[in-house]
């Protein structure tokens, strides 16, 4: 028979969008210690899959540094927010008061057909 009440809720890593430099110099160190990318990820509290990509995309189990992990990352947000930028600049920017112009136009029209309405209403009276 199973005890319920010994049940522990399970953790699972939160998780981050990036690695900071305090974590990818924690990484390194234990790398060089020789831990496994499992018990880095516990460690650390990330997924064993982002750990893993973070190691591979920055030189390996065999060369990977905090430093040069770092570097890349800044340089690629760098990119990523220039080209967001001349996205945004290529951009046409709508007129903002477009939908004044047309509640103008509109307004005109009506006068128009107000006007119309009253010089045939004086044409009618005078004959």
């Amino acid at each position: 028979m199973h005890n319920w009440r010994n049940l522990k809720p399970m953790t699972t890593p939160k998780p981050k969008l990036y690695f900071t430099f305090e974590e990818r110099q924690e990484v390194e160190k234990l790398i060089k210690e020789g831990n496994t990318i499992k018990d880095i990820s516990k460690k650390i509290n990330r997924s064993k899959s982002g750990l893993g990509s973070e190691i591979r995309l920055n030189g390996g189990l065999f060369s990977y540094t905090a430093l040069n992990a770092q570097e890349r990352a800044e340089k690629i947000r760098k990119q990523t927010n220039e080209r967001l930028s001349e996205d945004f600049k290529k951009r046409e920017m709508p007129n903002p008061f477009i939908h004044l112009q047309k509640k103008i136009e509109n307004i005109e029209m009506q006068l128009d057909i107000i006007l119309d309405f009253i010089r045939k209403k004086n044409n009618d009276t005078e004959n």
